[in-house]
C-alpha cells in the first residue's frame, strides 16, 4: 500500500484548485440578468454561450483525458488554471458578442484540462480503503466552489459592476495555479504489462461497459449544468426577482447538491458498491421532484425544493459516472482518459441543451425545459435498468 506524505495537504490543494473552477464558470449565470450584461447579450446569445462553454469542454475532455493519462497532473491543472484566468481577465473588458463567445470557448476548454488528472492523482495517493471516501469528498468541491462563485460574483457585480464578476475569478485562478504545480511532485507509476496494461482508447471504446454508458451520460448531462445555467433567469422571469433577493434560492440549490455528493459513501454502501444501481435511483428521485415543475406550481418555496433534489439527484448520479465509474480503471493507467470520454459525452448534452433553451426559451415558458428533463430522468431509469439487467454491460 503506497503511503503519501502530507496526503491531507494535497487533497486541499486539489479540493480548492476544482473550487476555482466553479468559481470562474458561475460567474456568467449570475451576470445574466443585469441590466449591464442583457445590453449586449440576448438570451439567445446567452444559450449559445452556454452551448459553446460545454461543447469547447466536452471536446476538450475527450483531448485531455487521452493527454492526462501522459503528462503529470501538475502541469495540467496549472495550465488549465492559468489560462482559464487569462479568459476571465479578457472577459471583465466585456468585448463584443464574437470575442466574448471565443474567450467563453476558451475557457471551457482550459476547465476541461483539471478533472481527470485531478482524479487520477487523488485516486492515485489515496490508501485503497479510502479511496471511494476521498474521491466523495472531492466531488463536492464542485457544489463549494459553485457557493464560493455565486458569493464572490454577486458581491463583485452589486459592488463594482459586471466585469468586476470575471476580473476577480481570473486573478485568483492564475495567482492560486501555482498551488498544485509546486505541491504535486509525486511521481504516478503505472504498471507496464500484464493484464493490468494501459487501454488504448480505440480499444476502451470498444468495452460494451463503456459505450453503453455513453447515452445516459449525454441524458444526465442536459439537465446538470443546465440547472445552473437558467436557475437565475427562472426566478427573475416567474418571480421577478433582483439579483440580490434570488440570492438565498441560488445558493440553497448547490448546497443541496453538496449533500447529495457528500451522502454518496452511504448510498454507494447501501446498494453494494454498486453506482448504476445508485443512479438507478436518483434518476427515479430526479423524476418525482420534476412533476411539480411540470404541473407548473407557483408557491416559489416548492418551486425551489423541487429544483434543490433534482440537483442533490443528478449529482449523485454524476458522481457515478464521472468518479465513481472510472476507478475501475485505476490499475491499468486509465482513469484520466475513461473520465475524459465520459464528460465528453455528459457536456456534449449540456451543451446541446443549452443552445435548444436559449433557441426556444421565450418570457415565462420554463414548463418546456422543465417537460425535458421529466422525459430524461426516466429514459436514464430504462436505460440503466436495461444495463443492470444485461452481464455484458456490467463488465469493464
Amino acid at each position: 500500500m503506497r503511503k503519501i506524505k502530507n496526503f491531507y495537504i494535497l487533497f486541499l490543494i486539489g479540493y480548492i484548485s476544482y473550487c476555482l473552477v466553479y468559481v470562474a464558470r458561475l460567474n456568467l449565470s449570475i451576470v445574466s440578468t443585469e441590466a449591464e450584461f442583457v445590453k449586449v447579450i440576448s438570451i439567445k446569445q446567452y444559450g449559445l454561450l452556454g452551448s459553446a462553454f460545454l461543447i469547447s469542454f466536452a471536446c476538450g475532455r475527450l483531448i485531455n483525458g487521452i493527454i492526462g493519462d501522459k503528462i503529470h497532473p501538475r502541469f495540467m491543472l496549472y495550465i488549465g488554471l492559468t489560462l482559464s484566468g487569462i479568459a476571465n481577465l479578457g472577459l471583465s473588458f466585456l468585448p463584443a458578442f464574437p470575442i466574448f463567445i471565443a474567450l467563453w470557448s476558451v475557457n471551457g476548454y482550459a476547465q476541461s484540462m483539471l478533472w481527470g488528472s485531478l482524479l487520477s492523482y487523488i485516486s492515485y495517493i489515496s490508501p485503497a480503503e479510502k479511496r471511494v471516501t476521498s474521491v466523495s469528498l472531492l466531488v463536492s468541491s464542485v457544489a463549494v466552489g459553485s457557493v464560493i462563485g455565486l458569493l464572490i460574483a454577486t458581491f463583485a457585480t452589486t459592488t463594482f459592476g459586471v466585469g468586476a464578476a470575471f476580473l476577480i475569478p481570473g486573478i485568483l485562478s492564475i495567482a492560486l495555479a501555482f498551488l498544485p504545480l509546486l505541491a504535486f511532485t509525486e511521481k504516478m507509476e503505472i504498471k507496464k504489462s500484464g493484464k493490468n496494461s494501459h487501454i488504448p482508447m480505440h480499444k476502451m471504446l470498444r468495452i460494451p461497459g463503456i459505450y453503453i454508458m455513453l447515452l445516459p451520460a449525454i441524458l444526465h448531462g442536459v439537465i446538470k449544468d443546465n440547472i445552473s445555467s437558467w436557475a437565475p433567469k427562472f426566478f427573475q422571469s416567474s418571480y421577478g426577482f433582483t439579483i440580490s433577493q434570488m440570492q438565498i434560492f441560488l445558493y440553497i440549490i448547490p448546497v443541496i447538491g453538496m449533500v447529495g455528493r457528500l451522502a454518496y459513501p452511504r448510498f454507494y454502501g447501501i446498494f453494494r458498491h454498486k453506482e448504476n444501481v445508485v443512479s438507478l435511483v436518483s434518476a427515479a428521485i430526479c423524476a418525482v421532484s420534476m412533476l411539480p415543475l411540470v404541473l407548473g406550481v407557483k408557491n416559489i418555496i416548492v418551486a425551489s425544493i423541487c429544483l434543490c433534489v433534482t440537483n442533490a439527484a443528478i449529482n449523485i448520479i454524476n458522481t457515478s459516472m464521472l468518479s465513481m465509474f472510472p476507478l475501475h480503471f485505476a490499475e491499468s493507467g486509465n482513469v484520466s482518459s475513461v473520465t475524459g470520454i465520459m464528460d465528453f459525452a455528459t457536456y456534449m448534452g449540456a451543451g446541446l441543451g443549452s443552445a435548444f433553451y436559449g433557441a426556444t426559451m421565450t418570457g415565462q415558458n420554463y414548463g418546456l425545459m422543465f417537460a425535458t428533463w421529466l422525459g430524461i430522468a426516466v429514459a436514464i431509469s430504462l436505460l440503466l435498468t436495461i444495463i443492470i439487467k444485461t452481464p455484458k454491460f456490467n463488465k469493464v
